[in-house]
């Protein structure tokens, strides 16, 4: 199928038709505004001189004429440097939910369950092999979101470019009014259990005596949940034991034995109920 060709028809209809600005039809990029090096939305420029929003560039389309649009350059794009930016478009329009045009909400309720089930598939599986190996970055002068880009990229290196979340610096104020929001003391700790630090390792120092050595932290949480019905958290917060750096040499200095790895599996033989 020549998915160029069949674009152009789609543009060229709408153009000789002057369609204007008018409920039920959506403005549409001719050359998407990705592959411009002067594009307004943020994200990765492109290749092409120009301004996107030029009268030229924009034609308006209905729903099904705009959704078919752009799958056809995700189609024709493949394979290129422009494909991630062409397949997320599609995502995004897909998945716009509530927030989308009532018309292109009852254009996805049409929609062919299979072949929308193929695409997200294609798209979702490109999009993690591009992202792969990258992180969001932003601009260490101009504090500019740049996109996302590869840990080896020359300006990650050279420290221009760095993660986006770095430097974020948050006042006492809006500090105080996070911790008034999402106390994390005690019962209102997302993590509360109702095992105190005492009870942990004294429960733990008598597995360690009844099996002669220490054990793995996870058949630990087995015997616990045998014996008190509470599953155990799969790790240890930071308030316990300052996230464990603490516990592991008390106990091995209690017990008299020596910590092998704690995270190890422990064989399957094992039935936590015959340690209770």
């Amino acid at each position: 199928m020549n998915y160029q060709k069949l674009y152009a028809s789609i543009i060229k209809k709408a153009i000789s038709e002057n369609r204007k600005k008018a409920a039920g039809l959506e403005k549409h990029h001719i050359i998407p505004d990705f592959m411009f090096e002067n594009r307004n939305r943020k994200g990765p420029k492109g290749h092409l001189p120009g301004n996107p929003d030029c009268k030229n560039n924009l034609v308006f389309l209905t729903s099904r004429e705009h959704m078919l649009c752009h799958i056809l350059l995700a189609k024709q794009y493949r394979g290129t440097q422009y494909e991630y930016a062409c397949l997320t478009s599609v995502l995004l329009m897909m998945s716009g939910g509530k927030s989308m045009p009532v018309e292109r909400q009852n254009l996805m309720k049409k929609f062919n369950t299979k072949l929308y089930s193929s695409i997200r598939k294609e798209a979702c599986s490109i999009i993690s092999s591009v992202r792969k190996g990258t992180f969001p970055c932003k601009d260490v002068d101009t504090g500019e979101i740049v996109g996302s880009f590869r840990t080896d990229h020359p300006n990650v290196l050279s420290g221009k470019w760095v993660h986006h979340s770095k430097g974020v610096k948050h006042s006492d104020e809006r500090k105080a009014t996070y911790l008034k929001l999402n106390p994390a003391d005690g019962e209102n700790n997302t993590r509360f259990s109702g095992i105190s630090n005492e009870m942990f390792f004294e429960e733990y120092m008598m597995l360690t005596i009844k099996m002669g050595k220490i054990s793995p932290f996870q058949f630990f949480r087995k015997v616990f949940f045998e014996k008190h019905g509470v599953e155990f958290p799969k790790s240890l917060s930071k308030f316990r034991f300052n996230c464990g750096k603490e516990f592991w040499p008390k106990l091995e200095k209690e017990s008299g034995f020596v910590l092998g790895n704690r995270y190890e599996k422990y064989s399957h033989k094992l039935n936590p109920r015959d340690f209770i």
